[in-house]
């Protein structure tokens, strides 16, 4: 149902970044691929880049160098 609604609005960042999150949960080998979409769809980049490097498992070892940064989701940036 989400790769639907994705593939029917492949523009809307909320979507996009839904979809990547669910990828990314499942481990799925289509993840570098959503990843690039949700990149183009989404306002701020930094921020989904911050969020996608705390959540995976490589960024796991830098975790460290992460904390001066403040995390927040692709979702809450459009919301606000």
């Amino acid at each position: 149902m989400l790769k639907q609604a994705v593939s029917d609005f492949p523009y809307a960042a909320p979507l996009q970044a839904l979809y990547m999150k669910a990828l990314q949960q499942q481990e799925s080998y289509l993840l570098p691929a959503q990843v690039k979409r949700t990149a183009i769809a989404t306002p701020n980049r930094e921020a989904l880049k911050v969020y996608f490097d705390s959540h995976t498992s490589i960024a796991s070892s830098t975790e460290g160098e992460l904390s001066d940064v403040a995390i927040t989701s692709p979702i809450e940036k459009i919301a606000a």
